[in-house]
Formats: C-alpha cells, structure tokens, sequence
C-alpha cells in the first residue's frame, strides 16, 4: 500500500490514512493516525463523519487557513474519492466532487490558497479549493 500522509500544524503531527490488514489486502475501513514526534507514537484519530473506502492510495495535503486536510485518491466501486478532514471537528466529509486520478502528489499553495494536484510526471495538474 502506498499513502501519501502530511504534517498537520494544529496537531502537531504527521497525518496519514491507512488500512487495517496485510498489505495489498485491506481487511476494513481506511483508518485516519496521527504521529507526533514528542510522543514517538502513532494513535488512531477515529474521526467520525463519512466513512473513508476500503481500497485506494490515499493522497493528503493540509490547508492551515482552514484547519482542513484533503484526502484524494481513496478508491469506492472503482471511483476515485475526495475526502476532507475538519481537524477541528475530528470528522471526515466525503465531498462529492468528480475526483482525478491523483496518485504522487498533492500539496496545499498557501498564496493562492488552493490544493494542487497530479497523478504523474508529465501529466495534468488538477487544482481544489475548499469552501
């Protein structure tokens, strides 16, 4: 599996959303850890809200702005998914937005406040802005 996590400035810490089981074979929900390095650990959020897919490579950025983590590339019946993560509701939203294949990077541009996205080298670049 691969994930791609984030540092989340009001946490303190690493972010990243992973699944339960071997790898290659999810056996449940995505879970959303959190590491922060003055405790050398990593613990379970167990944020509410929507429920993230059992399949994908799960791609974050954090937009300090809004306190917001977006999670792109989470697979659900083959569809790729874009998720946000209010850190100050500990609760996953599943946007509904028609979602890119985006699977190397994603990053938060503090200027134009806005999420870049690409699946690739030398492929197209998606831009999200959350409201």
């Amino acid at each position: 599996l691969y994930t791609y996590g984030c540092f989340v400035d009001s946490l303190k810490g690493l972010m990243l959303v992973d699944f339960p089981g071997a790898e290659g074979k999810p056996s449940g929900p995505a879970m959303t850890w959190l590491f922060t390095a003055a405790d050398n650990r990593w613990r379970d959020l167990a944020p509410g809200g929507d429920a993230l897919p059992t399949a994908g490579r799960p791609t974050l950025a954090y937009d300090s702005g809004n306190d917001v983590v977006l999670c792109v590339g989470l697979a659900a019946e083959k569809q790729n998914k874009t998720f946000v993560y209010s850190v100050k509701d500990n609760q996953w939203k599943d946007l509904a937005v028609q979602t890119p294949k985006v699977i190397e990077m994603l990053v938060f541009d503090r200027r134009h406040k806005v999420f870049l996205a690409t699946a690739a080298m030398g492929c197209d670049v998606y831009a999200f802005r959350v409201k």
